[in-house]
């Protein structure tokens, strides 16, 4: 208890310079009213009402309000000093049964898994039992010797070169329902002939290497990831309703179901049978999450180790630091440092954002894969730290499904041309394309998949409102070529692409021996149409001269031989580089 001896106390040896003990617990005392002082504004703000008279608790429910009572939810949490001060629940865990989001409610966070696996490692290290700056395969023999070494920090950082598993999977044609286990996946990984680039070289997000992690856990304790954490991370911090998902058959009590949107409908979304841990399968709650944010603070688990590494960025080779840690990315929001993880997989997405400025976090949990949950996690931002809401606006991937474009003008009034903006935009180191396309006198940016209604705000400028994008034509004079910048970065160029009359030469069946794979492609009319086991055809885009492209960021390039006559290909993905396919002679 804060005495009048104690403040006297505190007053003398501040008064003398003295920085002994007393002037130790002066910064304490400080340390922790600061603290209080921060929670209690924080909670009291959320009930003062706005000028319309609504309080930020209100205004974040009103963010919600396309969530339907009879509709996939979510659920959100305002945690202060990893006290879960707030929550609110919206929709159903269940449609088939009905059943409410609640606190309890267990859903798949995906990536933000990464941070957990991360802790794994960094408490293995501090009781000695491995060196973050081991070769990996000390731990992992079977990897091939790629001629330089890959450390367990590479693999953290995402910086190992190695080629992404997840991709790997999907270029080889297995449906995503079949089973996959972790010893599926090392098979896989190890069975890769090339790195996409030289360890520590440059950052390439990649979950290869968090599942290398898990195998790392395994071998050096004896435990498998699930039984490791349960052990040391989620029983001693009481997350009792937490645990890595590796095996498809476990029933686990509480458990949402995920869903997508389809056809104007909410569907069940795929049943995922993947077994692999470390880059994510973590199934927990919001209550139990915000147990884990406390250890932050309390540092009960892993003391100041654990805890300061996870506020330190990682860095490349040539010492150049990356914004990303253990399991964590670094970034700013509106002039507020943030560290945190957003997670991905059919039927949930999630995001963990921690501004530790202002010692809070917001986490949201949701069972439906339309819901852009990084968004509305800095909108809650924008309510509880700025009391305002950024211009851009929030939709959902059902909101953009359903979209009419016949309806709705694009165009800003008096901009009458827009022929430089429809067409392709290429970027090279990596290559990637963007596509601009008109439909009913509205332009549309085709990006992931998704066509994203484009609103020119000048003859120059335009916008995606509903994602931050920002972009702007360049038109170079010496060489007439018209260039897109998005968001500041660097310039792809317009590009002519393929005439359709040369597009027979790229048809055939393609095999890659590295993976065991066959495709075709086939030309119908002015389309080309790639063919992988077990999906459906997809529609090839038409880049420049031996290059063609889907709009998820893979990249066929394609190679001639001596008689200029299409031999094969290699294959990008984003995440996997320099796949090679043979043409198959009839």
């Amino acid at each position: 208890m804060l005495t009048s001896n104690n403040l006297i106390h505190l007053w003398i040896c501040n008064i003398n310079g003295i920085k002994g003990t007393g002037y130790r617990f002066m910064k304490e005392i400080l340390s922790a009213v600061f603290v209080m002082t921060s929670i209690i504004t924080l909670g009291q703000s959320m009930y003062e009402a706005d000028s319309n008279g609504h309080n930020r608790l209100q205004q974040i429910d009103s963010l919600f309000t396309f969530i339907k009572p009879n509709e996939p939810g979510c659920v959100i949490g305002i945690l202060e000093n990893g006290d879960l001060t707030h929550k609110r629940c919206y929709g159903l865990a269940s449609l088939e049964w009905n059943r409410e989001i609640t606190s309890d409610v267990r859903f798949n966070v995906g990536s933000v898994s990464k941070q957990i696996t991360a802790a794994a490692i960094l408490l293995l290290s501090g009781n000695g039992k491995l060196g973050i700056n081991d070769d990996i395969r000390k731990w992992v023999p079977e990897m091939p010797d790629y001629g330089t070494v890959i450390t367990i920090k590479n693999l953290l950082f995402h910086t190992s070169g190695l080629r992404d598993y997840a991709d790997l999977v999907q270029i080889t044609g297995k449906p995503y329902v079949d089973i996959f286990s972790e010893d599926d996946g090392l098979k896989l990984i190890s069975k890769q002939g090339a790195l996409n680039f030289k360890p520590g070289e440059r950052f390439e997000y990649c979950n290869s290497g968090y599942l290398l992690l898990a195998v790392i856990v395994r071998r050096v304790s004896g435990l498998s990831l699930r039984d490791y954490c349960n052990k040391h991370l989620f029983e001693p911090l009481q997350m009792y309703n937490t645990q890595f998902w590796d095996n498809y058959q476990d029933v686990i009590p509480m458990k949402a179901t995920g869903y997508k949107y389809k056809m104007g409908q909410f569907r069940v979304s795929q049943t995922n049978n993947n077994e692999v841990t470390g880059d994510g399968n973590l199934i927990t709650t919001i209550s139990d999450l915000s147990l884990w944010d406390k250890n932050f603070y309390t540092k009960e688990v892993g003391g100041n180790y654990l805890s300061s590494n996870f506020h330190k960025k990682g860095f490349l080779t040539n010492n150049d630091s990356i914004e990303y840690g253990f399991g964590l990315e670094f970034d700013e929001y509106r002039g507020l440092k943030t560290i945190g993880h957003g997670g991905k997989v059919p039927g949930f997405t999630s995001s963990y954002l921690r501004f530790p400025d202002k010692n809070t976090s917001l986490i949201i949990l949701s069972n439906r894969s339309d819901m852009e949950v990084d968004n509305y996690v800095k909108k809650i931002a924008d309510i509880i730290f700025f009391d305002n809401t950024s211009k851009r606006e929030i939709q959902t991937g059902s909101d953009i499904e359903v979209h009419d474009p016949v309806n709705e003008d694009t165009f800003t009034p008096g901009i009458k041309d827009i022929s430089n903006w429809k067409g392709t935009f290429r970027r090279e180191n990596p290559v990637s394309y963007l596509v601009i396309r008109d439909h009913h006198n509205n332009l549309y940016l085709e990006y992931m998949g998704l066509s994203l209604p484009l609103s020119l705000t000048s003859e120059n400028k335009a916008e995606v409102t509903d994602y931050g994008i920002e972009l702007e034509l360049i038109t170079n004079k010496d060489n007439n070529m018209i260039e897109l910048v998005t968001n500041g970065g660097r310039a792809r160029s317009k590009i002519t692409p393929v005439p359709t009359n040369e597009l027979d030469e790229y048809t055939g069946n393609f095999r890659s021996d590295e993976l065991n794979v066959e495709y075709g492609i086939v030309r119908d009319d002015k389309k080309l149409f790639l063919f992988i086991p077990n999906y459906e055809p997809q529609l090839l885009n038409i880049g420049k001269r031996n290059e063609m492209f889907f709009l998820d960021g893979w990249i066929l390039k394609f190679k001639r031989n001596r008689n200029n006559k299409i031999s094969g290909f290699t294959l990008d993905t984003g995440r996997v580089f320099g796949i090679e396919f043979v043409k198959l002679t009839k």
